[in-house]
């Protein structure tokens, strides 16, 4: 029992690590509001995030905010296009389920949630990928368009997990100003956190290849 209320132990690890996310989803929700900065916050937030699930930093506000001015060129770069096609998604899927029932539609609707798979599969890995992977803007998103498909089942998990919330407030309507608040206040970062814990994993591999290359040619 004291070494559970231990400062090292698993009840002060956990408050630690739960009030880092909740500062850290302060940050990121503060830092969207322009809204062309959203690529750069979801690039600080997912790095910040990767540190955390291998407990090799505990300076949340520095670590974010160092990752965002590293990141603000490319972030917003990567984030405008898909941002436009994101737009251009929710356009169609507002009118295609106004247009009479026919094959067409049907294979239209197919496609619209083949892209957003698409986008969400680029967006996931371009915004969470080491720096070592993001060079620039096109290799950064080469790399993720690679990954979403070679690793295909972590992409589909991680979609899993994003969209627990949404499915959470269909299934379960009335309680759906609970879910939007405990959203509101770790949703963004508690999902990237549970996304880097199994990202990590798939990184570690290309970092280890990447490394074991590099001394090969020395």
């Amino acid at each position: 029992m004291e070494h559970i209320f231990s400062m090292n132990g698993k009840f002060f690890t956990f408050i630690t690590k739960l009030s880092d996310l909740l500062l850290l989803n302060v940050l990121f929700i503060i830092t969207c509001l322009p809204i062309i900065t959203i690529g750069v916050s979801l690039t600080a937030l997912y790095q910040t995030t990767l540190q955390l699930a291998e407990n090799t930093d505990s300076y949340i506000l520095r670590t974010y905010f160092s990752n965002w001015k590293q990141n603000l060129k490319q972030g917003i770069f990567i984030w405008i296009p898909l941002f436009l096609l994101l737009i251009l998604c929710a356009f169609n899927l507002s009118v295609l389920p106004h247009m009479p029932q026919s094959l067409y539609r049907t294979i239209c609707l197919y496609l619209q949630f083949l892209l957003l798979f698409f986008l969400y599969g680029i967006s996931l890995y371009a915004f969470s990928l080491p720096e070592v992977y993001r060079s620039s803007c096109l290799n950064t998103l080469r790399n993720a368009l690679f990954m979403a498909f070679k690793h295909l089942p972590i992409t589909c998990l991680c979609l899993c997990i994003s969209v627990v919330p949404y499915a959470l407030i269909i299934l379960l309507p009335k309680i759906t100003g609970w879910i939007l608040s405990v959203f509101v206040v770790i949703g963004g970062s508690g999902t990237a956190y549970i996304h880097s814990y199994i990202l990590q994993k798939v990184f570690k591999k290309y970092i280890s290849v990447s490394y074991t290359h590099l001394r090969a040619h020395e």
